[in-house]
């Protein structure tokens, strides 16, 4: 093991939440035998448990797909709801497009403009898309000016 990731997993062991996120990530993505998503999923839960955004993020996605550990639709969704209040706009756009496909557009409408706060701009376009597929003319009209900044800006085509 090379001996900065040695100081990491070190500064990991002593409950370091960003020394946790990045030892899992290693762990992840690692291409030779030092990959192991159990190992990941471990480092993402101890610093998801500290309040770390995108180890939230990560480790609902893996209870999503199984890895490294069983599969949990359940906690998946805890994880995402805890990783958008920990600012991971990410797990809030998940959220707002979950919440579309289960045609509730409240809810939908919450976690994208919930996006938008966080600075994503995929959150606008949630939006404008919500809108266009409202009957009301206005509504089509407002989300086709959102539509056209967004190209503007290169955000969407």
């Amino acid at each position: 093991m090379k001996p900065s990731i040695k100081k990491l997993l070190n500064e990991a062991q002593s409950g370091n939440a960003d020394s946790q996120y990045s030892i899992a990530a290693i762990y992840a993505t690692a291409s030779d035998s030092h990959k192991s998503l159990k190992e990941a999923r471990h480092w993402y839960s101890c610093a998801a448990n500290q309040g770390h955004p995108e180890a939230a993020f990560n480790l609902a996605a893996m209870l999503l797909k199984g890895e490294g550990g069983g599969r949990s639709k359940r906690n998946a969704v805890k994880w995402m709801r805890k990783a958008s209040l920990f600012g991971s706009s990410d797990a809030t756009i998940w959220l707002a497009e979950s919440a579309c496909e289960m045609k509730k557009i409240e809810i939908a409408t919450h976690y994208f403009a919930l996006a938008v706060v966080q600075g994503d701009i995929r959150g606008l376009r949630g939006i404008a898309i919500i809108l266009e597929s409202h009957t009301d003319p206005l509504c089509k009209a407002i989300a086709l000016r959102i539509f056209r900044v967004l190209q503007k800006r290169g955000v969407c085509t």
